[in-house]
């Protein structure tokens, strides 16, 4: 007798897309409890789904003897893909029972498309270098109830960087996974450039795409280098060697080479000359080096020739500029080259020039001059002979040579200038040294004279033959503390002089003399009134007298320049136009204009023009010549060693001045200025003398419009 009586509730099923279910029917024959359980298998299905394709509840039922228990199966999808009909069996059983019963069930199916298969890249970004081994693991999961065939295909890199292929075959069964590895190595560097390469994994079954698509990428490191070379290392300009000069010569080349020996694509590679003193141009300005190309550019580099010396050697530093900085520099980063560059004068021309330039440096210094500060320079009536007297003791006599080449185109000096001979060394004609401080002719230059006054440190004066060499004491130096610092005259029978601190007045007919100023004040520079009556003294402490050479009142004092120290504030130069128009200049650097004739009227009023000082440097000497009608040009000589000339028009109720410009800029003040004007058929001009600190005595020129 049967332990289990079983039945179910049909024996033909329908399943299309959706769940179905029917009911297993199990009573308990036996005389004992019994645990029943019911499985369901499919002819044909693969064995590796097992009871995944349907489900049952409950899975296990225990009832006692007699009793009845019910299974719902639900059959979830169908365990054959494409099968119409499918036979399934229907097995019952217990635990402690030995009976069996079977049941069949013909499952009629619908047609059901397949499931997609899942395709996974556990890793789907990749960064390596050219040459190296990648591993790119792909993991496909199968979720239908049958093996499936999988072609699985890497599509976006080239063949050639996959070791086996772009394909990978795998038999996956009934809801299993499946893991395979394309193996890539990407080429040289040379054909593999930098950057990101996507690539997609696609899933085949029967040459059907079966799979979702997973999509990954390799990123393609940077590495390599630009080789950087230049020829050649040095040039030479010109190139070829010649007897006569070359003018015109063809720039140094040199040939620039740029191998791309990486993976980076440089697009703009430029070119900068570091410390160089020469003309460079990159032809073309700049170039193009894809991966394995290379690039040429040429340097073209010039540089203005020296007439004299040696060749002379100009290093170049090139350093290139790559677009694409993650190679950061080339390799080397930098070429040093050398430009070599010959003188314009070949060795042979050079050694003339020089023996010649040799001789006429000996010549030069073959001329005779000053040892010491020169103090007073002056005209003659005729422009020469020019006298220049010295703190060496001695008075030189100068010819003006303004017209020779190198003076008048070169504007050379030494060459405006010719020195002749010494009218008096005090060593040699007293044996003591004694400083020259004054070398005057007469004041009038429209008297033809030779003669000349020396005023000496000692308090000597000399009247002096500038055509005989005639020379006469007219003031001996019994008072030698009392230096004679300027002298004046008119008309050679008398002469005034500051001596010390008196402005003495000398009658050389009858050799009598009078002190017109009875001041302590140290004279320093005198100068008559156009119509010889009055003198004007000029001296330590900024103070200015007039002294009236007739009158009864023989002298008062004028204050026209501020004393800020009386010790060392001076007036440094007086002079005075046709119209009584004063011009005074003290070594503080101020300069004032004034009209006279109110001084000599009784008071002086405003200035008509100052300059309120000069701050950073004093006026030590000025010279006043007349160009046209109550037309002047004024030169002052300063500390710093500058000559400037002036020009105004001297009226008595204003004062037009104008600066003309600079004509001299000396190493050393200048401590005396004289000026005339020339103007001949041929010229008109200034001529401009000045003596300075450096021992030097100059002629500078100064062209006047006609």
């Amino acid at each position: 007798m049967p332990n289990i009586g079983s039945t179910i509730s049909t024996t033909a099923l329908h399943f299309s897309n959706s769940p179905v279910s029917f009911e297993v029917t199990v009573e308990n024959l036996s005389n004992d409890f019994a645990s029943f359980k019911v499985n369901l298998t499919a002819a044909g299905a693969d064995p590796n789904i097992g009871d995944s394709w349907y489900s049952l509840e409950p899975k296990l039922s225990r009832i006692p003897s007699g009793d009845i228990t019910k299974f719902s199966v639900t059959i979830l999808t169908a365990p054959i893909l494409g099968m119409d009909l499918i036979n399934v069996t229907v097995k019952v059983s217990s635990l402690e029972l030995p009976d069996i019963i079977f049941h069949s069930l013909r499952l009629l199916v619908s047609s059901v498309p397949p499931k997609l298969l899942k395709v996974d890249l556990p890793v789907n970004s990749f960064a390596i270098y050219p040459r190296k081994i990648l591993d790119i693991p792909v993991r496909v999961s199968n979720p239908n109830h049958y093996q499936v065939d999988v072609v699985l295909r890497l599509i976006g890199l080239e063949s050639r960087w996959l070791e086996r292929g772009t394909e990978r075959r795998l038999l996956i069964g009934a809801g299993r996974e499946g893991e395979t590895t394309f193996t890539c190595q990407p080429p040289i560097v040379k054909y593999t450039p930098c950057g990101i390469y996507p690539f997609t994994i696609k899933a085949y079954v029967n040459n059907e795409e079966r799979g979702k698509t997973k999509e990954g990428k390799i990123d393609i490191l940077p590495i390599g280098t630009v080789f950087f070379s230049i020829t050649p290392e040095y040039h030479v300009l010109p190139s070829k060697a010649s007897w006569l000069p070359q003018f015109q010569i063809k720039p140094a080349t040199y040939q620039l080479e740029f191998k791309n020996v990486s993976n980076v694509a440089q697009n703009h590679i430029t070119i900068a000359v570091e410390e160089s003193k020469c003309d460079c141009k990159v032809i073309p300005p700049y170039g193009e080096a894809k991966p394995g190309e290379t690039l040429n550019l040429k340097l073209e580099a010039t540089k203005k020739r020296h007439w004299w010396g040696l060749k002379r050697k100009y290093p170049l530093k090139i350093t290139p500029s790559l677009s694409d900085l993650r190679l950061n520099t080339t390799e080397p980063s930098s070429q040093n080259v050398e430009l070599w560059v010959h003188p314009l004068l070949p060795l042979w021309l050079q050694l003339g020039f020089s023996a010649i330039a040799l001789v006429i440096i000996l010549w030069l210094l073959s001329i005779t001059g000053h040892s010491d500060r020169v103090n007073s320079v002056t005209f003659s009536s005729d422009i020469n002979p020019i006298l220049s007297g010295s703190k060496d003791g001695t008075v030189r006599k100068w010819k003006a040579t303004p017209d020779r080449v190198f003076c008048k185109w070169l504007q050379w000096q030494r060459f405006c200038l010719q020195h002749e001979n010494v009218l008096w060394d005090n060593k040699k004609e007293t044996g003591k040294s004694d400083r020259v401080n004054v070398v005057k002719f007469r004041s009038d230059r429209n008297v033809s004279g030779k003669f000349a006054f020396l005023g000496f440190d000692s308090g000597k004066a000399i009247k002096l033959n500038v055509l005989t060499e005639e020379k006469t004491i007219i003031i001996d130096d019994r008072y030698s503390s009392n230096r004679i610092l300027d002298i004046t005259t008119s008309d050679f029978k008398t002469i005034f002089w500051g001596r010390g601190t008196k402005l003495l007045q000398l009658n050389i007919e009858n050799n009598s003399s009078q002190d017109l100023i009875p001041q302590n004040i140290s004279i320093h520079v005198l100068t008559l009134t156009p119509d010889n009556k009055n003198i004007i003294a000029g001296g330590q402490s900024n103070k200015i007298f007039l002294v009236n050479l007739n009158g009864k009142s023989r002298y008062k004092s004028l204050n026209l320049h501020p004393v800020y120290d009386k010790d060392a504030d001076q007036i440094t130069g007086l002079k005075i136009t046709e119209n009584n128009i004063l011009i005074s200049t003290d070594n503080r650097g101020l300069m004032q204009i004034w009209n006279f004739n109110k001084c000599l009227q009784g008071e002086c009023d405003e200035p008509l023009y100052s300059n309120e000082g000069a701050k950073d440097r004093g006026i030590n000497a000025i010279a006043l010549t007349k160009y046209k009608q109550n037309k002047y040009y004024l030169v002052t000589g300063d500390t710093e060693g500058k000559i400037n000339i002036w020009s105004f028009i001297a009226d008595v109720n204003s004062v037009n001045l104008n600066f003309v410009k600079t004509i001299g800029n000396y190493p050393q003040q200048i401590t005396s200025i004289d000026l005339i004007h020339q103007k001949t058929s041929s010229h008109n001009r200034l001529l401009i003398l000045s003596g300075s600190q450096d021992s030097r005595v100059r002629l500078d020129i100064f062209n006047l419009t006609p």
